[in-house]
């Protein structure tokens, strides 16, 4: 990149990369301190320096060789530091926080789940589900108290984790989201007994989607299912963190179970190229998506050829790619854009720009699903509503509604008989009991007698 001075301010330099073309500006967040760029021709073309290296590297950041690559060539930039022993200098502040989980739940005032009323009255998560194994001590309460705003209260916790323990933590409550610390590759995820191999590995936005997720499909088993939730779109590093579970656990199927909107569908298609399966075939296409506000870009990446796992010819992959998306459309701003970049690595990018319709983004989402030859290994489920929760909610409010308009049958009706002889009250007449026929009561003829007992008829003349 060469540094574009007629565009650049003091604080805002602009880079130019002739070779590409491409332009991109950096700044630096003031609280954090860290610097990020965006493109400006290209709206998925942004993040931090480890998400410009491995785009300009074309490096995969979902398995470990991809990282020690980026390390090495990030190295190879400020002077070989990959290859110097240099001396470790933690900051004090978070000197207590290196004995792990214990210290962390100590730092964020965590205490146990004592408190539910958020997840029961607002959520309609019922008791027996919080209360599930899989979820015993995944859920937290932290106490707070804001004197500025005259409020205190419980706060409902989720916990995220990497190899390591707690790194942050999830606080939800009424009108209240917040992510407190950094979550880099912590996830947060329920309960694993190390005796039951499971069958699934569910992949949420959200814990309470978990949660709700449970309780509307409880699994046959205890433990037969793991819930993993990203707590919004995923970091460039929690992919690699659930990557490690799917390895360690080998589960038989991964559900992708985000949020059923364009953007829960986008997050989909970037999972299924990050994550690989244990029986999946390993191939040389990965995907990525990106979009703006009326428009998605949906990038196919195609190394060289795989020895074990022969790769399409690129341009077999594109017709295939613009046959799928164009299926039926015949005005031609509905179509998708297709072009190719080629780099010197003999890496080759397609790139296919196409409108942000529903529609468009689930032809999509199973293009990558074919291209990255999941099969039945990968599955994606969707919420009838926008997510979990609020299919819980309509369900616990059907069933409300069905118990309220049910009539009251615990009860047997009283028949009131009207009072004889009170004064002001007519009587009523006494029933006159019916008389009974005498033939009824007298003796039945005996047939055998040779008696006749046919009725004589008397003719009126």
């Amino acid at each position: 990149f060469a540094y574009d001075k007629k565009h650049s301010t003091r604080n805002v330099p602009v880079l130019d990369n002739p070779a590409t073309g491409q332009t991109i500006i950096v700044r630096r967040n003031s609280a954090s301190g860290e610097y990020f760029y965006t493109n400006p021709k290209d709206n998925y073309d942004k993040g931090n320096i480890i998400n410009l290296a491995s785009r300009h590297y074309n490096l995969d950041l979902s398995t470990r060789s991809g990282w020690d690559d980026l390390h090495k060539k990030l190295s190879d930039r400020l002077g070989n530091v990959y290859f110097t022993k240099h001396e470790v200098i933690q900051p004090h502040r978070f000197k207590q926080l290196e004995q792990g989980s214990e210290s962390l739940v100590k730092y964020f005032n965590l205490k146990p789940l004592t408190d539910t009323s958020y997840l029961e009255n607002e959520r309609k998560i019922d008791k027996a589900t919080i209360e599930a194994p899989e979820f015993a001590g995944k859920i937290l309460n932290k106490p707070f108290n804001d004197t500025k705003a005259g409020i205190s209260g419980t706060n409902t916790v989720f916990p995220l984790e990497n190899e390591k323990g707690i790194i942050a933590i999830s606080t939800r409550n009424t009108d209240w989201n917040s992510m407190v610390g950094e979550k880099q590759d912590g996830i947060w995820v329920s309960n694993i007994n190390p005796a039951v191999k499971p069958k699934e590995m569910v992949i949420l936005e959200s814990p309470i989607n978990a949660l709700s997720y449970h309780q509307l499909h409880p699994p046959k088993n205890e433990f037969d299912r793991v819930y993993i939730a990203t707590c919004g779109n995923a970091s460039a590093t929690q992919p690699l963190t659930i990557q490690k579970l799917i390895n360690k656990l080998q589960p038989e199927k991964l559900i992708l179970s985000n949020d059923n909107d364009p953007a829960g569908i986008r997050h989909n298609i970037n999972m299924m190229s990050k994550l690989h399966m244990p029986q999946q075939p390993v191939t040389g296409i990965s995907v990525a998506i990106g979009s703006s506000k009326f428009r998605n870009t949906l990038y196919v990446e195609v190394k060289p050829e795989l020895p074990t796992s022969p790769t399409p010819p690129v341009e077999q992959i594109k017709l295939r790619i613009g046959d799928v998306l164009n299926r039926r459309l015949h005005n031609e701003g509905d179509q998708a854009t297709l072009s190719t970049i080629t780099s010197r690595d003999d890496i080759t990018q397609i790139r296919a720009d196409f409108p942000n319709q529903r529609p468009l983004l689930i032809r999509a989402e199973n293009l990558t699903k074919e291209l990255r030859q999941s099969g039945a290994s990968i599955e994606i489920k969707r919420s009838m509503n926008k997510d979990w929760n609020d299919d819980l909610k309509e369900k616990q409010a059907r069933l409300l509604s069905q118990k309220q308009s049910a009539p009251t049958l615990n009860h047997q009706p009283v028949l009131v008989q009207p009072q004889r002889n009170q004064p002001g009250v007519p009587s009523l007449p006494t029933p006159v009991k019916p008389a009974i026929p005498k033939s009824i009561t007298q003796p039945m003829p005996d047939r055998s007698a040779g008696e006749d007992t046919r009725r004589k008829t008397k003719l009126k003349p």
